[in-house]
């Protein structure tokens, strides 16, 4: 089916524009596509991080999406990690936010954007140790995609391990030069450590 086609096309490029358009596409042709619902509310999230969108308009859109795929029948655990997202980040309800991002783990352990979601929730809430304690559990996820790395400095820094953030970012930055998020991580943990 065509929907099914435009969704797996949105797929190969995340959070782009031209992938909103095919999920517009996909879900006009199928309203009941539940899983280009969570691909919207992933892309619409992945938008407003890269500043593409503002968080304050864009973040209810995605609360939207992502409730959408649940009435649907979608239990995947990134749909509880969006809706995690943005309860901790536009709400400030941190115990929401929590809630959700415990459900996406209980349904996947081993996902590893849910885990430093997690993670990233509880640095921000000043639990340092718990957020490491998150970032260990990781394991495999070793940081070597990008956006990945880019994540995890972010909360190494807010734990302030300022070694690790250099460390993770000067990798990314030989790998990727030019092109992330893992540049301000990295001036802010050479800004801290003098």
């Amino acid at each position: 089916p065509e929907a099914y086609r435009l969704y797996l096309k949105a797929r190969m490029a995340p959070g782009t524009a031209r992938s909103m358009a095919w999920l517009d596409e996909a879900l006009r042709a199928d309203p009941e596509l539940a899983p280009a619902w969570l691909a919207r509310a992933e892309s619409m999230v992945s938008r407003a991080y890269s500043a593409e969108e503002a968080p304050a308009r864009i973040h209810p859109l995605a609360r939207e999406a992502a409730l959408r795929a649940v009435s649907l029948g979608h239990h995947a655990p990134a749909v509880y990690r969006i809706l995690g997202e943005i309860a901790g980040t536009l709400d400030w309800d941190w115990e929401e936010s929590d809630r959700m991002l415990r459900r996406a783990l209980e349904l996947d352990r081993e996902n590893s954007w849910s885990r430093l979601a997690y993670a990233q929730l509880l640095v921000r809430r000043g639990a340092a140790a718990d957020a490491l304690e998150q970032l260990r559990r990781l394991g495999a996820a070793d940081g070597s995609a990008p956006a990945m790395a880019c994540a995890l400095a972010s909360v190494y820094f807010l734990a302030r391990q300022y070694d690790h953030v250099i460390e993770i970012c000067q990798v990314v930055s030989d790998s990727v030069p030019g092109g992330t998020d893992c540049h301000y991580w990295m001036g802010r943990a050479l800004l801290a450590t003098g």
